[in-house]
């Protein structure tokens, strides 16, 4: 357990919120012992089927498996158990009937978002991104400064105007652009990003209009999360517009990384989906790292595989003879192919 955990545990504990979890959670004969709780789950006769423990919140469930895909048996697999919801739900969950705050880095309670330490062991975790902000949810209103209509661009590249109202695409009468609404897993706004609505070699195709560490969001993940554990696969894409391209077309388990390299945070939060990840990036001949280097498409993929444990299953997407996608272009500019473009899908060892 790493010191980021423990500031939340050692919070938990020092609130004596341990039985209101348990309370909140529908756990049932609840009694105090010296070192541990003992109750029944929501659902079970056993009366002391599970023992909580008070000194790090350790979990002992004798009638069910409740561990998570990383064998951690605690207090957070307990609540991502019972009310089956995804990693970050349940710290969500927790820090509402806690009373902490799920997004404040500044308050005396426990910046919950730090949970996503938990991977301490993660490949690549010596890495950090050292110069992002956390996020920040904004109000909901702000949206309300652009006009509420779809694009014909984004029709024409095969968004449907049903998608676009999903997704919330609107327009800013004073920059010219498409405005993307960024939303976080928790479904909470925290960024927009806007197109240019005109070709231009001169501006920036996309610019943020309300910026958001984009190294922090799996773009459509608050939509698709349902989609991706009953499929039981999520697709990685580059861009925002590809998911609701994907989405228009009833591929509805795509998320985007907002730009062409996973980050440490992405890597964790695929990898708390507990499902196959396959990479589906821009086509390109070869690709260029965070340092500039360019590398082939194989060394690439492999690195991109090395973020995750090995114990996690990485696949990718690539057009090697060049059969459907145009260099640059993303498997989801040509849905009308999907099913010859999963031909294309190839497990990175």
């Amino acid at each position: 357990m790493d010191i980021n955990i423990r500031v939340l545990v050692d919070r938990i504990v020092k609130d004596n919120k341990i039985e209101t979890i348990l309370e909140e959670l529908g756990m049932h004969h609840i009694k105090s012992h010296d070192k541990y709780y003992s109750c029944g789950m929501p659902d079970g006769d056993n009366t002391s089927s599970t023992l909580v423990f008070k000194n790090n919140l350790n979990v002992q469930a004798y009638t069910r498996n409740i561990a998570d895909k990383f064998g951690n048996s605690d207090i957070i697999s307990l609540v991502m158990f019972v009310k089956n919801i995804y990693f970050l739900n349940a710290i969500k969950w927790i820090s509402d009937n806690c009373g902490y705050d799920y997004y404040n880095i500044d308050c005396e309670r426990p910046n919950v978002l730090k949970f996503m330490d938990k991977l301490k062991d993660m490949k690549g975790s010596r890495k950090t991104d050292e110069n992002e902000v956390k996020l920040k949810p904004i109000p909901h209103s702000m949206l309300n400064t652009y006009l509420q209509i779809p694009s014909y661009k984004f029709y024409l590249d095969g968004i449907d105007f049903e998608t676009q109202m999903l997704f919330e695409v609107s327009y800013d009468l004073q920059t010219h652009r498409i405005v993307v609404p960024i939303y976080d897993e928790l479904g909470n706004l925290v960024g927009m990003k806007g197109r240019i609505n005109y070709e231009s070699e001169d501006d920036c195709k996309y610019i943020y209009l309300h910026s958001v560490p984009k190294s922090l969001v799996l773009f459509g993940l608050d939509k698709t999360y349902e989609n991706i554990i009953e499929k039981g696969i999520v697709y990685v894409a580059e861009s925002e517009k590809a998911v609701m391209q994907a989405w228009s077309n009833g591929v509805k388990n795509v998320v985007s990384i907002g730009g062409k390299q996973l980050s440490r945070a992405q890597v964790k939060k695929l990898t708390y989906l507990g499902v196959e990840i396959c990479l589906a990036y821009d086509d390109h001949a070869n690709y260029e790292t965070r340092d500039g280097e360019s590398v082939l498409v194989e060394d690439f993929y492999k690195k991109e595989k090395d973020k995750f444990l090995d114990s996690i299953e990485v696949s990718h997407i690539f057009d090697e003879n060049n059969l459907i996608l145009k260099n640059k272009q993303s498997p989801f500019d040509n849905m009308n192919e999907w099913d010859n473009i999963l031909k294309m899908k190839r497990y990175i060892l």
